[in-house]
């Protein structure tokens, strides 16, 4: 295995990485891939250890969510085909157009969630300190249930945009503030 050769984690390097080829940009890629497709999956998706070659670790096929998870559009699944290609010639080349293949299906299925919304929600369910946002977990300890939004009720998700644990969705409360940016929707306007 080359895995001792190259800095990383298994199975969220990219292909190349861990055959300690040269990289670029697409391997970055190709791991932020990695983290969204199993933020949806809700566990791992490429498994091995350093001793396992990356012919091994890299073979396995792309699980469909398409069926799994309820109201996930099948245009999500070609955009992670490409995404987690094994060759990164076939990947999407920069993160704009990566991000442009997500925000257009975002767009496309009314997920985008505005920066505004996202503040007052914020500042709702962790108080005017913005300092502490980050270092006081008893401010997640907020019921969500009585939040709105410039008087609304926060937007209603499809359950593939809702955090990994399937008996979660994003109007629970949350056990500490990073997992504020979990429960949002993945595109932001």
């Amino acid at each position: 295995s080359v895995f001792y050769r190259v800095r990383g984690k298994v199975g969220y390097m990219s292909p190349e990485q861990a055959r300690n080829e040269t990289i670029d940009a697409r391997s970055d890629l190709f791991s932020l891939a990695v983290c969204l497709f199993e933020t949806f999956l809700g566990s791992r998706l490429f498994v091995g250890d350093l001793q396992t070659p990356p012919e091994q670790v890299y073979a396995r096929n792309l699980p469909s969510l398409w069926g799994r998870v309820p109201g996930w559009p099948q245009e999500l699944e070609q955009i992670f085909q490409r995404a987690l290609c094994p060759d990164p010639a076939q990947r999407y080349q920069t993160a704009h157009e990566f991000y442009q293949a997500l925000r257009g299906v975002a767009q496309a299925y009314d997920l985008t969630y505005t920066t505004a919304d996202l503040a007052a929600e914020l500042h709702q369910l962790l108080g005017d300190d913005v300092d502490r946002w980050g270092q006081d977990d008893a401010l997640a300890g907020v019921d969500t249930e009585k939040l709105s939004l410039h008087g609304h009720a926060p937007p209603k998700l499809p359950a593939f945009a809702s955090p990994i644990a399937a008996s979660t969705t994003p109007l629970e409360p949350l056990r500490t503030s990073r997992e504020v940016a979990v429960t949002a929707p993945f595109a932001f306007e």
